[in-house]
């Protein structure tokens, strides 16, 4: 450290001033004492001089130095060279401690200028370098001005006894800066409490708890010390006993002391224990400290308010009023549910305190009464309030009330024990099961065995579970409505339930025979025998009729119920309604199948069977003769709408015609329609546009109704095949036919084969014929079937002779459509009539009118046929030749020859005459004449 000798030349005016501070210049830095600051008036700077500095930029250092002493703040001004001036900094540190921030960072390393910075402001060790605050007459010197100044100190200055104590005596929270070892150090504390009794306050911890150091610390006070045994009661109320009586008794002493530590009131003179202000600062620091105030002071509501506000066990020291009090015991257990068993019994068992007990955890439910504890409305209460998340209070509700379950939260309602729990003694609370125990068998069981609708909260996969859902049923039979809908329909498990049951169920039965009528037969007897139930199952499912008792089948009501519901059910009643014409008619309305078991006469009753086939077709098995009833079949298919395909076959294969009745889809049907056309083939004119446009059902057609050709579409009339199985049939069909004939079948050279199959008439094999050969083997085939086809053969064909002799084989009528060159060619004629053996009456008739001769090729009975003679001989007399000998006989026939004859023949037919006529004068002057 520099001497005063060795600074810089200070000048004269410096030294003047210096020397009047009483400094001489060769003293050391250390030994340099100067005096206090000057007031602060004195030490302000005239603003001549800040002035002045300002303008000199805080260089001039006489100038510098006057200003600091006078005010060392103005050390700010100073420019960093002056900052760093030994003297200025240490005059502005002597007028102003705090300066010491303004100075260079080297200055405010020295400890010399550092302690006379301290020894006027301790809180300048702030701002002082490493260096000072390490050494120790520094910290000393600071401290000594304010205890503050040790938060400045280097750590190791903490464990400095002697800067400890010089800190003491300034201030006792000094020693809570001290280090810990100084704290813990009893001799420390005890040299401590010499210097400053409130120091004991800031001593260890483990010191302050220790009541024999406390209590030792007293004795040695004598308990006299003020500060000393406020400290101490602090930490240990109890201590107060080891005060002097004139402090115990000391209002206002005890009420500094309740106010620290309530339990001190328990030493408190008797006096002051029932002085409410201090017994009220005791119980709001200790509420416990309620116990050692005086009896009329416990039994005020409001300081025992207080006292539970602060400990709500206080409450068990309070009088009987304040027990008895709801808003001071609910404020009690509101804090500790603990408080509770100190509360009046009435009060107790009030829910609203309950709740606030409950509300610290499910371990107060051990102290609730047992109004409470075994209240399930209650703890149901308190569940849901708590939000259901304390698995002790779930448990405790559900076993009291099983419905509290619904207030308990997701995890614990899917939990299997709770939920068993829940299922002692009501299975619904299964509805308020999670996924998992609604999944659960044993569960679900346990909850269906109590109560069977508990079924319905299952999950779908158990309630499609048979033995479940038995179980469920037999507990309660209305839990069938919670089974799946499989097995509500299932006939076996509803027997099986029922059979259970003992068949004394009505809701089983019932649901039973509503899918199967049969399970009736496991009712009892009773319910069998009852016409009010017997009359709702039968017309629920009729079939149950079987199963009812002998006197109920005989019940016009029950059995009418039965068949409306099933027809067939007519065949458990008793004879007499089957012979009931409304109970018949009632049945086969339902299913006409129904008229099999009614009485034979209903079962020829046209009204009757109308009413079964309208029902059903297929009771037209069962109508017997009524089918050759006069329009019994129209009548069927009318009343039946024509939509029946059973009966409607049935019909057709009697009368085809009738397929017009039919509805258009039978129409299109190709079974239908092929029963009308092979019963009638004209029916095919009602059959769809697809199937007469069908050749396989347009052969069927033609083959059975040749003239059915008409109503198969252009494409198919020029069908050689077709067309000739038509005319063949009816040879009438020809007009039906078109000229241009295709044939359907293959040709020798053709194996492919074609549409036609083997239906349509011919030999069946070879190649077809076509054009006009076609037509020509078509044209005969009708003529042969039917000689009047020949009206319908094309001209050409008329000019042949084998098809118009085929014609007229057939009819010899229709020799008069033969062409006039056939008729015209004797040959022609005489083949005609010779074709039947001259006994086609009409072919001799018309051949005759032709050409009398002709009248040679008929036979005896055509000659003997007087018309025909007549015609003969009209048309050439000399035909009276080939006459029989009765015609020959007969003058008239005779006469009306000769009078045809020529002149020149008449003797030549009257020759032809009978031996009687020759002789008859007239015909002799005839034929002269």
């Amino acid at each position: 450290m520099a001497t005063a000798a060795a600074m810089p030349d200070m000048g004269d005016a410096f030294l003047r001033r210096a020397q009047g501070w009483g400094v001489e210049g060769a003293l050391a830095p250390r030994d340099v004492v100067l005096p206090p600051p000057l007031g602060r008036a004195a030490q302000d700077t005239d603003d001549a001089v800040l002035e002045a500095l300002r303008a000199c930029g805080g260089r001039d250092r006489e100038l510098m130095l006057a200003a600091v002493m006078h005010n060392g703040a103005t050390l700010e001004m100073a420019c960093e060279e002056l900052r760093g001036d030994y003297w200025v900094v240490l005059a502005a540190v002597s007028n102003d401690g705090d300066a010491l921030r303004f100075a260079a960072p080297s200055l405010r390393d020295d400890c010399t200028i550092v302690k006379q910075a301290v020894s006027l402001s301790g809180g300048a060790l702030r701002y002082a370098g490493e260096q000072p605050r390490h050494d120790r007459e520094v910290v000393v010197a600071a401290v000594s001005q304010s205890a503050a100044a040790f938060d400045f100190a280097a750590p190791e200055m903490r464990g400095e006894r002697d800067v400890i104590r010089v800190a003491l005596r300034r201030r006792a929270c000094a020693l809570q800066d001290a280090s810990e070892e100084i704290r813990e150090d009893r001799a420390f504390i005890s040299e401590a409490l010499q210097i400053n009794t409130g120091a004991l306050a800031f001593a260890a911890e483990s010191l302050l708890h220790d009541a024999a150091f406390l209590k030792e610390m007293m004795a040695a006070s004598g308990g006299q010390s003020r500060d000393l045994v406020l400290a101490a009661v602090k930490y240990d109320g109890t201590l107060l006993q080891f005060a002097t009586e004139e402090l115990r008794a000391d209002r206002m002493f005890i009420l500094q002391c309740a106010a620290q530590n309530g339990e001190t009131l328990e030493h408190a003179s008797w006096a002051l224990r029932g002085d409410r202000e201090v017994v009220l600062a005791a119980v709001s620091q200790h509420g416990l400290a309620l116990r050692h105030a005086s009896p009329e002071l416990r039994e005020q509501v409001e300081l025992v308010a207080a006292a539970v506000a602060q400990d709500p066990l206080a409450l068990q020291h309070s009088g009987q009023g304040p027990r008895h009090d709801k808003a001071v015991v609910l404020a009690a257990v509101a804090l500790d549910g603990a408080a509770l068993p100190y509360a009046a019994d009435l009060v107790q068992v009030d829910h609203e305190v309950g709740l606030a007990c409950l509300a610290h955890g499910s371990k107060n439910l051990r102290i609730l009464p047992p109004g409470l504890s075994h209240s399930g409305a209650f703890l149901a209460e308190a569940l849901r309030a708590s939000g259901g998340q304390d698995r002790e209070l779930v448990m405790a509700a559900v076993l009291q009330d099983p419905a509290a379950i619904e207030f308990a939260a997701p995890e614990f309602q899917n939990e299997r024990f709770v939920m068993f729990a829940a299922l002692t003694s009501d299975g619904m609370m299964l509805r308020h099961g999670g996924p998992d125990v609604r999944r659960d068998r044993e569960v679900v069981l346990a909850a269906v065995k109590l109560r069977g609708r508990a079924l319905q909260f299952a999950d779908e996969e158990l309630r499609r579970d048979r033995e479940l859902a038995l179980v469920a049923v037999l507990q309660d039979e209305t839990s069938l409505e919670c089974c799946a809908e499989e097995l509500r329909n299932d006939a076996h498990f509803l027997a099986q339930a029922v059979t259970q049951s003992g068949g004394e169920s009505r809701f089983l039965v019932w649901a039973a025979v509503h899918v199967k009528g049969q399970i009736l037969q496991l009712a009892s007897q009773e319910l069998r025998a009852e016409p009010a139930f017997v009359l709702a199952a039968v017309g629920e499912d009729g079939d149950a009729l079987r199963h009812t008792s002998i006197v109920l089948r005989g019940d016009r009501d029950v059995v009418l119920a039965a068949v409306s519901n099933a027809g067939s059910a007519l065949q458990h009643a008793e004879p007499a309604l089957r012979r009931d014409a409304g109970v018949v008619r009632a049945a086969v309305a339902q299913d006409g199948l129904a008229l099999f078991f009614a009485d034979q006469e209903l079962r020829r009753d046209r009204e009757t069977a109308l009413i079964a086939l309208a029902s059903n077709g297929g009771a037209a098995d069962f109508i017997g003769s009524l089918w050759e009833a006069p329009g019994f079949l129209e009548d069927a298919m009318q009343a039946n709408g024509g939509r029946d395909r059973k009966l409607l076959l049935a019909v057709v294969r009697k009368d085809g015609l009738l397929l017009r009745l039919a509805v258009p889809d039978m129409r299109a049907d190709n079974e239908v329609v092929l029963a009308a056309i092979m019963q009638c083939g004209m029916a095919l004119q009602y059959a769809s546009e697809e199937l007469r446009a069908d050749r396989g059902v347009v052969a069927v057609a033609v083959a059975q109704a040749g003239l059915a050709l008409q109503f198969a579409p252009e494409m198919l009339r020029h069908d050689f095949d077709l067309a000739l199985a038509a005319v063949q049939q009816d040879g009438m069909a020809l007009e039906f036919v078109e000229s241009e004939l295709r044939s359907s079948r293959p040709t020798s050279d053709d194996p492919s084969g074609g549409d036609g199959g083997g239906d349509g008439g011919g030999d069946g094999g070879g190649p077809r014929p076509e054009g006009p050969a076609a037509r020509r083997e078509v044209a005969l085939a009708a003529v042969r079937s039917n000689g009047l086809a020949l009206r319908f053969v094309w001209e050409a064909l008329h000019h042949d002779h084998e098809v118009v002799l085929a014609a007229v084989r057939q009819n010899g009528s229709v020799l008069e459509l033969a062409a006039e060159e056939l008729l015209d060619d004797a040959t022609f004629l005489e083949a005609a009539v010779g074709l039947s053996g001259g006994e086609d009456r009409e072919a001799v008739l018309y051949a005759v009118q032709r050409r009398g001769a002709a009248l040679r090729f008929a036979s005896a009975v055509a000659r003997g046929d007087r018309e025909v003679v007549v015609a003969a001989v009209a048309n050439d007399p000399m035909a009276l030749r080939y006459a029989s000998d009765e015609l020959r006989d007969d003058k008239e026939v005779v006469l009306a020859a000769i009078r045809r004859a020529a002149p020149k023949q008449r003797g030549d037919v009257f020759v032809l005459a009978s031996e009687r006529l020759r002789q008859d004068v007239d015909l002799v002057v005839e034929s002269i004449s």
